[in-house]
């Protein structure tokens, strides 16, 4: 929630946590692992400034906070609980039914499975579907 380098880090960090998500659905917890700990490295910044703490919180901080149970996911060898996720703003949430419907039909954005992606507001298909 900056710009500059902070804003490309979380970029970064989003797109390692989305590949990591992918691959934990998948089963290849290995991989999985590797990616989220590139994540974890990339939301791993300085305290946001005051009015961004004020407005959105510590994301990051959150972020962090949402691979490390990830990576204890993987430590036991679960897969990853799909039914909550945590949105750009750094708060978890419940997928709503209009969520699990899009896994089910054809989506707006126009892939079977689609929905937001928790951190970018872009489409993930593949997690979110890996495991129907």
């Amino acid at each position: 929630m900056g710009s500059g380098m902070g804003a490309k880090h979380a970029e970064f960090g989003a797109l390692m946590h989305n590949i990591a998500s992918c691959l934990h659905c998948l089963g290849d917890l290995p991989r999985a692992k590797q990616y989220y700990e590139r994540a974890l490295v990339a939301f791993d910044t300085p305290p946001p400034s005051r009015m961004s703490y004020l407005l959105f919180g510590d994301v990051d901080r959150k972020r962090c906070e949402f691979v490390r149970e990830r990576l204890v996911d993987i430590e036991f060898g679960r897969l990853p609980d799909l039914t909550k996720f945590l949105d750009g703003y750094g708060k978890r949430r419940e997928v709503t039914d209009d969520l699990k419907e899009e896994k089910r039909t054809p989506s707006s954005y126009g892939i079977a499975g689609a929905y937001p992606d928790p951190f970018l507001g872009q489409i993930n298909a593949l997690a979110f579907t890996a495991r129907t």
